[in-house]
């Protein structure tokens, strides 16, 4: 996560940074076929699910994203939202939106898939409508300050992709080599209501399409991939820092945060049990 302040804007990396547009060629990544008009197609379903909400945002919220994007500085995030200023004539004066960006060759990797990019949005959706715990950051002329990361990727589970997935019908691919573990923990927890088995399910591979697309990253930038999988939940515990993690946990935490989201019953939360918000970033 980066958080920088320029002119008075804010910025904030909710996924990862990427650093050669030349490596980013279909010859060298394999790409997926989802269009342009699909990812606009999934922002608008997401954005939909709190048309309320949004409306009565201090500040308008705007959707940046182009399908053939290629990375325009040697580093840029692959999705971002950035509280910017821009002046208004009619009213001679700055005003304050949020952007939201989702970079074209990161949703066209052939890991992504369409609720990897439902969840991504709704992650970013998260910084803003998330709630507690939050960055201590409240910027002028908004009335809240901004989710943490990790509640972000916990509001992303509990609350806008479960929302989006029970709209948006999306067949799950039976083969996925991961499916029988995400299959027995959400049968466990949902059994007899198939919808909320399935939505379940896609939740947890939605977080793992984003989670191994963000590898691919790594190794572009010559990084080691960051290790996560199912079977192996973190054991870290964020009390023996004495504080919630604000910033972003390693992907085996990330992994474990959509998987609890998506066990999780309640929308707003669960405080306790097998959905409640992972002690590998969250302190109660």
């Amino acid at each position: 996560m980066i958080l920088r302040f320029t002119s008075c804007i804010l910025f904030i990396s909710v996924l990862s940074l990427v650093s050669s547009p030349a490596a980013f060629s279909g010859e060298t990544w394999p790409l997926n076929n989802i269009s342009e008009g699909t990812v606009n197609d999934i922002f608008q379903n997401v954005i939909a699910l709190y048309e309320l909400e949004i409306k009565n945002l201090k500040a308008p919220l705007e959707f940046s994203y182009k399908h053939s994007d290629h990375i325009p500085t040697p580093l840029v995030s692959s999705a971002e939202l950035t509280i910017k200023e821009r002046w208004d004539e009619a009213s001679q004066s700055s005003k304050v939106y949020y952007k939201m960006n989702l970079l074209g060759v990161f949703s066209r990797i052939s890991t992504m898939t369409e609720d990897g990019i439902a969840l991504i949005l709704c992650h970013e959706l998260g910084h803003i409508l998330g709630g507690t715990p939050t960055f201590l950051q409240i910027y002028p002329g908004l009335d809240s300050a901004l989710s943490s990361e990790g509640q972000a990727d916990y509001f992303a589970a509990t609350s806008c992709f479960r929302k989006y997935a029970r709209k948006v019908d999306q067949a799950i691919d039976q083969a996925e080599s991961v499916a029988s573990i995400v299959k027995d923990k959400c049968t466990e927890k949902y059994q007899v209501n198939n919808k909320e088995v399935q939505v379940c399910i896609r939740t947890a591979l939605a977080g793992k399409a984003v989670l191994t697309s963000l590898n691919k990253i790594r190794t572009l930038q010559g990084k080691d991939p960051d290790f996560f999988d199912f079977k192996t939940p973190s054991t870290f515990d964020q009390k023996q820092t004495g504080s919630t993690l604000l910033t972003h946990p390693d992907f085996q935490c990330r992994l474990d945060t959509f998987m609890n989201g998506a066990l999780c019953e309640y929308e707003s939360g669960c405080n306790s049990g097998v959905g409640q918000r992972p002690a590998c970033w969250f302190v109660q």
